[in-house]
């Protein structure tokens, strides 16, 4: 399962450079990220975020696997993407540190 977190330990060494405390702030992050997922999330919203972000399915196929149109699915990640990003930013995460 995605929300798996030994599914995530590779994450977290990606780029990893031997600093502890960046080590323990993307950490700490991706335990963020995981809860936001599993919680801030509808049922509808985590299925197509986690589909197109995570599992990399082309939005076409998402589309049909479930019954809906490109458009639908974009506007359903559009506001997966914005309820995430609120809910990161109201947690106190750094979203200027995350993205770059």
């Amino acid at each position: 399962m995605v929300l798996d977190p030994d599914a995530w330990l590779v994450l977290t060494d990606a780029g990893h450079d031997g600093n502890l405390h960046d080590n323990y702030r993307r950490t700490e992050l991706l335990a963020a990220i995981r809860t936001l997922i599993a919680t801030a999330l509808t049922p509808h919203q985590r299925e197509v975020l986690v589909a197109l972000t995570i599992q990399e399915i082309p939005i076409d196929i998402l589309a049909e696997r479930l019954d809906s149109t490109r458009g639908a699915i974009y506007k359903t990640l559009h506001d997966a993407r914005r309820k995430f990003r609120a809910e990161l930013s109201a947690a106190g995460h750094d979203l200027e540190a995350i993205i770059g």
